[in-house]
C-alpha cells in the first residue's frame, strides 16, 4: 500500500536510506523546510516550567495561536487547566539559534536540492507577492520536487482552486543554509547548565509589566469587535485605504523547484511556474 511519510529532511533521508529495495515506489516522502531542531532538553524543562508556573498538567500547547493574535506574530498558547496563557518564551529561545542542536548549524539540507517528494513550509512573503492571498491566518509553501510528488499532489487538489506563483518571491533563509552558530552559545549554556529554568527565563526573557497590561487590554477590545472588522482594516492599510469583502478561507501557495525542472528538461517550461491553492 501506498505510505506517506512527514518529517525533517534528515528523518527523510534516514528513512529513504533504511527503506527496502522495490518499495521506495510505495513511498511517498514530505519534508518542512527546517528553521532547526531545538534541544529536548530545553523543550523538557520549558514544559515542567509552565506546569509549575500554572499549577497544572499541560493540556494543550499552541505555537503560533493564528486565532488570537494571527499568522505573523508568535505567541504560544498553553491550556492548562481549561485555561489559556500566552507567552514567547519558548519562540524567543528558539529564534536566538543557541539552542539548536549542533548537527542543524552544518545542515546539508537547507537549500533546494530536497530529498523529498514534497517539501512544505510558511510562505513567508506572501504579504508582498500576493497580498491578496495574505488573510493573516497562515499560507503554505508546497515545493514540489519529483513526479512522483507531483502526481500524488495533483491527485488531491479536487475542489481546489490555484494560482501561478514564483520560486524567487518566496525565498527564506533555511532554503539558502543553514543559520550560523551564535558566538555567545557557549555562555548562553553555560548560564543555563548554573541556574534554573525559571531564573533563566526572569535573567532574559521576562515581559515587561506595562507590556502584559497593555496586550491583556489589546486582546480583550479585540475579542469585542467583530473579527471582519479588523480584516478589513488590515486590508485598507495594504491596499492604500482601499477596502473590500474577501472570503476568508485558507490558502497553500505551491511552487516547482529549479532541481526538478533540471530532471526533467522536456518539462522545464512548464516546471518554472508554481500555484496557489485556496483549499
Amino acid at each position: 500500500r501506498l505510505v506517506l511519510f512527514t518529517g525533517t529532511p534528515c528523518q527523510v533521508d534516514g528513512i529513504k536510506a533504511l527503506c527496502p529495495k522495490g518499495c521506495e515506489e510505495h513511498l511517498i516522502c514530505m519534508d518542512i523546510v527546517c528553521h532547526g531542531v531545538p534541544s529536548p532538553r530545553v523543550w523538557n524543562d520549558y514544559k515542567a516550567y509552565v506546569e509549575r508556573k500554572y499549577h497544572g498538567k499541560i493540556e494543550k500547547i499552541d505555537f503560533r495561536n493564528k486565532e488570537r493574535f494571527g499568522w505573523s506574530d508568535h505567541w504560544e498558547t498553553v491550556t492548562i487547566n481549561g485555561k489559556e496563557h500566552d507567552s514567547q518564551v519558548y519562540m524567543k529561545m528558539f529564534y536566538e539559534h543557541t539552542f539548536l542542536r549542533e548537527a542543524c548549524y552544518v545542515c546539508p539540507y537547507k537549500n533546494l536540492q530536497r530529498i523529498s517528494d514534497i517539501s512544505i513550509a510558511d510562505a513567508w512573503g506572501v504579504e508582498t507577492a500576493n497580498p491578496e492571498f495574505d488573510d493573516n491566518r497562515g499560507v503554505s509553501l508546497v515545493l514540489i520536487n519529483t513526479q512522483k510528488g507531483e502526481k500524488w499532489f495533483l491527485d488531491s487538489l479536487q475542489g481546489c482552486d490555484f494560482k501561478e506563483c514564483a520560486l524567487e518571491k518566496y525565498m527564506q533563509e533555511p532554503l539558502k543554509g543553514p543559520f550560523k552558530k551564535p558566538d555567545n552559545t557557549e555562555n548562553v549554556w553555560k548560564e543555563y547548565n548554573e541556574v534554573s529554568f525559571g531564573k533563566f527565563v526572569k535573567n532574559h526573557y521576562k515581559e515587561p509589566f506595562l507590556s502584559v497590561v497593555k496586550r491583556s487590554l489589546k486582546r480583550k477590545i479585540k475579542d469585542m469587535i467583530p473579527k471582519e472588522f479588523w480584516n478589513r482594516l488590515r486590508r485598507w492599510k495594504k491596499k492604500g485605504c482601499r477596502i473590500y469583502a474577501q472570503k476568508r478561507i485558507p490558502a497553500v501557495a505551491v511552487v516547482h523547484v529549479p532541481r526538478y525542472v533540471r530532471c526533467v528538461q522536456f518539462r522545464c517550461a512548464r516546471m518554472k511556474r508554481g500555484f496557489y491553492i485556496h483549499w
